[in-house]
């Protein structure tokens, strides 16, 4: 869906938008597209969160094996 969104913003021709992303594989900047769409998802899904997302500035840990939580086990 993404690819859809940027494509409408853009006034390129289909084949040009294709080849801008896509080398048989994904270009350097359809890598760079693809991790850019997805990054907030995969940053909800860290735990903890990584310095740079977390509000309070500071990583904190609770080890299922010290009586933490033991949420996202598997």
């Amino acid at each position: 869906m993404t690819h859809l969104e940027d494509f409408a913003e853009r006034t390129l021709k289909p084949e040009q938008y294709v080849k801008k992303y896509w080398i048989g594989h994904y270009s350097p900047a359809g890598n760079f597209f693809a991790a850019t769409a997805i990054r907030q998802e995969l940053v909800e899904l860290l735990a903890p969160k990584p310095l740079s997302y977390n509000p309070a500035g500071k990583v904190t840990f609770e080890s299922p094996w010290e009586g933490g939580s033991t949420k996202g086990k598997r």
